[in-house]
């Protein structure tokens, strides 16, 4: 079956940049493997089964977003798969102590 699907940033805009992620199923039955999207934030996958599990995980990259996973059932004729990435939240600095 194929699957067609679209990546969008923290901000709600489609990515407009290549974007790498991992797809693998929930039962083990397929390896986990490495996709791209194209520069807009799309992707076309081959071969997945109706009706099964899948878990999609984009890493962070350290700037604007967090390591972002979305666990999908691939329902009806042509599934189409939209993952959000999460804003990536760095702590803040810790403050320097005071001298008196």
């Amino acid at each position: 079956m194929e699957v067609r699907g679209q990546i969008f940033l923290p901000n709600g805009n489609p990515a407009q940049v290549k974007i790498r992620f991992l797809l693998g199923d929930e039962d083990g039955q397929r390896p986990q493997e490495s996709f791209s999207t194209d520069s807009k934030g799309g992707f076309v996958i081959n071969g997945l089964k109706a009706g099964a599990a899948y878990t999609f995980v984009v890493e962070s990259d350290g700037k604007s977003w967090a390591t972002t996973t979305e666990r999908v059932r691939l329902l009806g004729a042509q599934p189409y798969v939209t993952i959000r990435l999460r804003p990536l939240v760095t702590a803040p600095a810790p403050e320097k102590p005071t001298s008196s």
